[in-house]
Parts: structure tokens; sequence; C-alpha cells
């Protein structure tokens, strides 16, 4: 099994516009292998659909949604 040599995990909520800026930014230096976490405090803003658009299309990307917001702790 091949392992990633970095993964960059990034938290949001209700950040889209940002959390886009930042993925371009991420994805136009990553490599193969570098995985890119993206985790989700149950954003009401478009930053869900924009992450399951997203994953299909690069493969190092990894997203996870809470359930219910759980704050920032």
């Amino acid at each position: 099994m091949f392992r990633k040599k970095l993964t960059i995990a990034i938290p949001t909520y209700n950040r889209a516009v940002q959390l886009k800026m930042c993925l371009q930014r991420v994805l136009d230096q990553a490599n193969d292998d570098v995985e890119i976490l993206v985790s989700d405090n149950c954003s009401v803003d478009a930053t869900e659909q924009y992450m399951r658009a997203l994953v299909p299309q690069c493969e190092n990307v990894v997203y996870y949604r809470n359930a219910e917001n759980i704050g920032a702790d």
C-alpha cells in the first residue's frame, strides 16, 4: 500500500470562496505524494457542493463532513 509523504489538513466552516482559493493554490503546487484532507464542520454555504464536485476530479483530495456543527474545539 502506498502512503502519502505529506497530508495537508484544511478545517473549514462556511468559507466556500476562501476554501476554493486555498485549494486551487495547494493543488497547483501539490504532486501525487500529497494528500489534501478537508474537514467541514457542517457548513451551510456552498462548501459541500463544491467539494462533492471536486473530489471525483482529484484523487489526492479527501473530504470529511460532520453531520452537525461540533464547534471550534
